[in-house]
């Protein structure tokens, strides 16, 4: 779903978490994506790009555009168990959860990226990852690419 103007975008089919998340971070020009959690069956780490996501105001799945940077990051986190997410690609499955960002369970928490540098590479922010609590856990990460 490409912003136009913001706040004036359709929120279609999308939960009130997931719409007030939007309302909060509409910047002009911008993108927003899904992408959902459900379909990880495990607890690894697992590195997303812009690619991976889904385009929010596109009805048949449209990927989003590729190399996108991140302006934030939401996890909306329908399960009882906390997920991790760093701001950085996964280096190997097992990466440690220690002193991760942490999405709490049964609520949505956000974090703003636009400006933050990647502390080896000194980019913006061109991939996340995400570890779950639990193999069975659901939930959906939206971010506001640009």
């Amino acid at each position: 779903m490409r912003l136009l103007a913001a706040p004036i975008f359709a929120l279609g089919c999308m939960g009130s978490a997931q719409a007030q998340v939007v309302r909060s971070l509409a910047i002009e020009g911008a993108y927003v994506c899904v992408f959902d959690v459900d379909g990880t069956a495990d607890t690894d780490w697992h590195t997303l790009t812009s690619a991976n996501f889904e385009d929010a105001g596109a009805a048949d799945g449209t990927a989003c555009d590729a190399s996108k940077r991140f302006v934030s990051v939401t996890w909306v986190n329908t399960s009882a168990n906390a997920g991790r997410l760093k701001l950085v690609a996964r280096t190997i499955a097992g990466d440690l959860t220690a002193n991760r960002l942490i999405a709490p369970g049964n609520t949505f928490t956000t974090w703003p990226t636009r400006g933050v540098l990647n502390t080896v590479t000194r980019a913006p922010i061109a991939a996340i990852a995400y570890a779950k609590g639990n193999a069975a856990d659901t939930g959906q990460i939206i971010v506001v690419l640009e």
